[in-house]
């Protein structure tokens, strides 16, 4: 058995993949967010990972599963459970995200609001990333450059401009959804914005495949005119509210 100090910051190798491996990128299962010269050392020793028939019966049922299971804040997680609970949280978050402007002053709301609004948010991405890597850090034992070099990569080549067109529609989008709450108000405004979700399914449906099937489509199409007539149904309570 091979001891970590030969896989710098994975820990101790077992033929689980590296249980528990924190330092290799904690958003994905073993293997796929490894650097390429440590994944060359543990594909060229594997057989040597192995203690018994069993341990290497789970290694190969660790990359059969590898496709619906992740690792995340150390924890395995079923694709699914995740994108559950990180929808969870979106919700109990970005449900809240307007209620700040209504403690605004009267001349900072509105498109007053959206400056501010996108400052709050370029520092936030600035402190998560430094709160990532201080826990790589402390995974790795002090080891800065592996901290670094197990930090997601921006991919600056290849995102650049389609990251540059998402984060000009979610902020035109933004801008919207402020205006619309600073005048029709959190309860109505707010949940009226929401209605972006059809625009995405229809993109899931036509364009990307990701929702197949009859029924689960006619299914779908049913959750949209309800939400359509919620939508509707807000918008008349607001207009007899103003009256």
């Amino acid at each position: 058995m091979h001891s970590g100090d030969e896989l710098p910051c994975l820990g101790s190798v077992t033929s689980e993949l590296v249980e528990h491996h924190q330092c290799s990128n904690a958003d994905t299962l073993p293997y796929k967010g490894i650097p390429t010269h440590q994944l060359s050392w543990i594909t060229a020793n594997s057989e040597d990972l192995s203690t018994s028939e069993d341990e290497d019966e789970n290694f190969r049922q660790d990359l059969k599963n590898s496709s619906t299971t992740v690792l995340f804040c150390g924890k395995y997680w079923t694709r699914r459970s995740l994108g559950i609970a990180c929808a969870v949280f979106n919700g109990l978050w970005g449900g809240s995200i307007m209620v700040p402007m209504h403690y605004a002053g009267a001349r900072t709301k509105g498109l007053n609001y959206v400056i501010s609004f996108g400052i709050g948010a370029l520092l936030v991405t600035v402190v998560l990333w430094i709160l990532r890597y201080a826990y790589n850090l402390y995974q790795c034992k002090g080891n800065y450059i592996e901290a670094y070099s197990v930090l997601p990569s921006m991919h600056l080549k290849e995102m650049w401009l389609v990251g540059a067109i998402c984060g000009s529609l979610w902020q035109m989008a933004n801008i919207g959804s402020i205006v619309s709450v600073q005048f029709l108000g959190e309860g109505v405004g707010y949940s009226v914005v929401q209605a972006a979700l059809l625009v995405s399914g229809l993109w899931g449906i036509f364009w990307f495949k990701e929702i197949r099937g009859n029924q689960t489509i006619l299914f779908w199409i049913f959750s949209a005119l309800v939400t359509v007539l919620g939508v509707l149904l807000l918008s008349q309570e607001h207009m007899h509210g103003s009256s």
